[in-house]
């Protein structure tokens, strides 16, 4: 059995690995998602304010791919929204080759023209 956890914040990650997770999803959504109407149009299906729902900076995914290179237990990163707005597609593009250059290489994603954008952009 493989036991998979959804992470709020980097701060739960060690103690999550320690309590038995073998793997984790996450959200993340950017200064500029929500300065472009993030609340609006979800990235992640999980945009609030305030709560501890996603990871809300780069220097924080970049804190959790040192952590995940440490206790090797892989982070997922879900861009999970059912659809997104055609005009949106470059800037996840743009969010995920970020991502990536940082260390992650797993994505979870809801809409399936994003994929076909995807696949013809990146």
């Amino acid at each position: 059995m493989k036991i998979t956890v959804g992470l709020g914040t980097i701060d739960d990650y060690l103690s999550y690995v320690e309590a038995g997770a073998d793997e984790f999803f996450c959200g993340y959504v950017p200064y500029e998602w929500m300065e472009n109407g993030g609340l609006t149009h979800p990235l992640n299906r999980r945009e609030v304010l305030y709560y501890n729902v996603q990871i809300g900076s780069e220097s924080e995914m970049e804190i959790l791919t040192e952590l995940v290179r440490q206790k090797k237990k892989p982070v997922i990163v879900a861009l999970n929204g059912l659809f997104y707005a055609p005009h949106q597609y470059p800037m996840i593009a743009k969010l995920i080759k970020r991502l990536f250059s940082i260390g992650f290489s797993s994505f979870i994603v809801g809409d399936l023209a994003l994929l076909v954008f995807l696949k013809q952009t990146i």
